[in-house]
């Protein structure tokens, strides 16, 4: 409808155009014709007036020429603008028409805009709804966050008290062989150290222990993280189970400590992620073991001495022990001339030569007298000698564990000489009251002895 409207608009101004054009370009036809008719008339009454009629003719013929040039080049104008203005209406026409698609495109992209905006509407209220419920999740999962990590910080605390406090060194041990960051605070005290995360444990041990052990600790833990070893058995082939680690102490020499190590595999699947480890501090036990060890022998080496006491008579007795306090006293004048000799006569062997002639006499009369604890102590002495004289380039300092066991065995000696001199009144005590009796007294025999005592 709007396209036949602009035709129309268009189609009364062409008319309206042509007409003007009309009315305008009679004029000239209309004094042609009334030129004629006037020189007609004039030519019928009069010859002169014929004349100037002809004249006048000529002039308005040729103004009537003129007029006719000027109507074809108007004509010709006209046809051009006429071409022109239907150039103009086919352009216009043809933008009215791409007008008119694009309106078409235009309603129909809106009415898909509609669809599409509907179907959004649809997806959002959808989303909204989700959102919602999404919402509604979170802030169950918020809750049940923080009650889990309210769980989590008093597991934590708790956890952490107990490593805290436990007496125990607690740890993990990874496939590198590093220390985990979670660990007991007694296992700083047992390494005296205050950094322990992330620490290689092999190399923490290192010098702790000696080389030998070291490298049978690194094997070990590689057998650790392979699966097909048997429990059992990486437990009773454990080569740190009771172990002696010297700490260097700052004033110099070594402080030992006995811990003992045991490692439990953690296994996820089939696969062995980390190692537990414990570690205790057993020193006090070992070193009560230790004493209780030395208590023990103690009493059995007494016993023996007694029993060897009680088999040898009194006076024996006596000129042993004299005998062994002189040979005693002839072996620490023997080495403290070696150390203020400064002449060079006699050399360290020659000392230690002539101490080992002295000390094995001892050794043979105490054999003699049936004395055994006293000659496995003359003979541990004499193989101390031993290792020095094999020795050619030994010095004194290398006479110190021989001054050692002197020092033990002249203990022993004196505790030897009280036990002598209890025998002896006891011996002189139920033997005059045998001999009041009238019994005869036995000799050189244990029983006889044992009754005289």
């Amino acid at each position: 409808m709007e396209e036949q409207g602009s035709n129309v608009l268009h189609d009364k101004a062409l008319d309206g155009g042509e007409e003007s054009f009309e009315r305008s370009d009679l004029v000239p036809f209309l004094l042609f014709v009334l030129i004629l008719a006037v020189s007609y008339f004039g030519t019928i009454h009069s010859h002169q007036q014929g004349i100037a009629l002809f004249l006048l003719l000529v002039v308005l013929n040729g103004g009537f020429l003129f007029s006719c040039i000027q109507l074809v080049r108007k004509l010709r104008a006209s046809k051009r603008a006429e071409a022109e203005r239907e150039s103009q209406l086919q352009g216009t026409n043809g933008r009215l028409a791409q007008t008119e698609q694009t309106l078409r495109e235009t309603r129909d992209g809106l009415a898909k805009s509609q669809d599409g905006l509907a179907k959004t509407q649809g997806d959002l209220r959808t989303a909204q709804e989700e959102l919602t419920q999404a919402n509604e999740l979170f802030d169950n999962y918020s809750l049940q966050l923080e009650i889990t990590t309210s769980e989590l910080k008093a597991t934590k605390a708790e956890s952490e008290a107990i490593l805290a406090n436990v007496k125990q060194g607690v740890f993990l041990i990874g496939h590198d062989g590093t220390i985990g960051r979670q660990f007991s605070l007694e296992l700083k005290k047992i390494f005296q150290i205050e950094e322990v995360a992330g620490r290689d444990f092999v190399r923490l041990l290192r010098p702790l222990i000696p080389e030998k052990r070291h490298q049978t600790i690194g094997n070990y833990l590689q057998l650790l993280f392979n699966p097909r070893k048997n429990e059992k058995q990486l437990q009773r082939f454990n080569p740190l189970k009771c172990v002696e680690l010297n700490f260097q102490r700052p004033e110099g020499g070594f402080a030992p400590k006995h811990v003992e190590f045991n490692f439990q595999r953690v296994f996820n699947g089939d696969k062995i992620s980390r190692v537990l480890v414990t570690a205790v501090d057993v020193s006090e036990r070992v070193q009560l073991e230790s004493r209780l060890r030395e208590g023990e022998e103690r009493r059995e080496k007494q016993l023996e001495l007694l029993c060897d006491l009680l088999n040898a008579e009194t006076a024996q007795l006596r000129g042993f022990l004299k005998d062994a306090q002189a040979v005693i006293t002839d072996v620490n004048a023997t080495f403290r001339a070696a150390s203020n000799d400064t002449s060079g006569q006699e050399t360290t062997q020659d000392k230690v030569n002539r101490a080992f002639r002295i000390v094995h006499k001892l050794k043979s009369q105490a054999a003699s007298l049936g004395l055994r604890l006293f000659e496995q102590e003359v003979h541990q002495i004499e193989d101390l000698f031993n290792e020095v004289r094999r020795n050619p380039r030994a010095t004194n300092e290398d006479l110190l564990n021989v001054l050692v066991a002197i020092s033990h065995f002249q203990g022993r000696l004196e505790e030897s000489g009280g036990l002598i001199e209890k025998i002896a009144g006891l011996r002189h005590t139920f033997g005059g009251a045998n001999q009041s009796a009238g019994e005869q007294p036995a000799h050189n025999t244990p029983s006889a002895e044992l009754m005289r005592g």
